[in-house]
């Protein structure tokens, strides 16, 4: 063979060096497989080739380079099929490194790449994998919190259905009390210091409102963006009366301060209900302005969209259900004569939506 390549198609090339035993095939430009002379043929030597070939020319992707001596001992290259799986990847390669290289092919979309990117594998999530995933939200304060919250107030609805009742199963009930009582206080030391994550979301949105708001920005988005912080605000000084409230049931500070801040961290919770479902119908109309607007070829972008509704809806039915819960205490419903059912059964609506959005979030 000579050291001019021989040039057979516009995806592999064929390049021999004169006085070297060493042939190189070539996607485009770019050399992908070094073939070594061995005895009576030439093997795939998986090696990168460093030194800058010279420039090649094409050959069919359906021949591959084999050969054998005659009777002078001259190497005869033999023309033969290779293998469709390598036929296909290095056809992959060439157009990923030039999609137009080829007449008679297409260049890939924007969208179809990104659909290719963005489409995640679908796994059946078995038993192991949701242990799993349950043990990564206990890990999180605010997973303990929910789990622990859908035992507290499950057990108290089953206790308003008669499911536990003291007549029919008194140990059972009894425990079922002393569960909810004990679960109540538990949550509540875990959740000590938990304003420092609206502190936190205070100055990053505070920053955002400082350096990020423009002149284009709408009356509605300034609007959004001020309650975001009020709302950040209202959860400090929430967080603050919760744990007072924390002192005042572990007996450190007088019950006249437990009580007012008892009264203060209901009603803080109430104005933060109302702004968390301005924001979350104005978060919904959005998101369905976007999916009006998105194409259809966009799968995966569409999906996207269709998943973050979907969560609006979830954290929109959970504030419907923490407003009624909240009501009640702010309104003294309960003094009133109202059920102990309602707040049993908001709560333990609550909290199974709320561990729903946890376990989405971190699974």
């Amino acid at each position: 063979m000579t050291g001019t390549p021989t040039s057979l198609s516009p995806i592999l090339s064929l390049n021999s060096l004169s006085g070297d035993s060493n042939t190189f095939l070539y996607a485009g430009t770019r050399p992908i497989l070094g073939l070594k002379a061995v005895n009576r043929g030439y093997d795939i030597d998986l090696r990168s080739v460093l030194s800058a070939p010279t420039t090649p020319t094409s050959f069919s992707p359906r021949m591959s380079v084999n050969g054998r001596y005659n009777a002078n001992g001259h190497h005869v290259p033999v023309v033969q099929a290779p293998p469709a799986e390598l036929v296909q990847r290095l056809k992959a390669t060439s157009m990923l490194q030039n999609p137009l290289n080829d007449s008679n092919s297409k260049a890939p979309s924007a969208s179809s790449i990104s659909i290719r990117k963005s489409s995640p594998r679908s796994i059946r999530i078995n038993p192991l994998v949701q242990i799993l995933i349950l043990r990564r939200v206990l890990l999180l304060t605010d997973g303990r919190d929910k789990v622990m919250k859908v035992i507290q107030y499950g057990l108290k609805t089953a206790m308003w259905l008669h499911i536990l009742d003291a007549k029919r199963h008194p140990t059972l009930h009894s425990h079922a009390n002393k569960t909810v009582s004990q679960f109540s206080m538990t949550r509540k030391i875990i959740r000590l210091f938990y304003w420092l994550n609206s502190l936190d979301e205070f100055v990053e949105l505070a920053k955002e409102r400082h350096f990020g708001m423009s002149s284009a920005v709408t009356p509605t988005e300034k609007r959004r963006q001020f309650l975001a912080v009020f709302n950040a605000i209202v959860g400090i000084v929430n967080g603050w009366a919760d744990d007072v409230v924390v002192a005042g049931k572990m007996g450190i500070v007088d019950k006249p301060l437990y009580n007012r801040a008892t009264i203060l961290a209901d009603r803080l919770w109430y104005v933060s209900i109302f702004i968390d479902v301005h924001e979350n119908v104005h978060g919904t109309a959005a998101i369905r302005r976007k999916l009006m607007a998105c194409g259809a070829d966009d799968k995966s972008k569409r999906k996207e969209l269709e998943n973050k509704l979907h969560m609006q809806k979830v954290s929109f039915a959970k504030l419907m259900a923490d407003f009624l819960f909240c009501t009640i205490d702010v309104f003294h419903l309960g003094d009133r004569g109202i059920s102990d059912g309602w707040q049993a059964v908001s709560g333990f609506l609550a909290a199974l939506l709320g561990t729903y959005k946890v376990w989405v979030k971190h699974r």
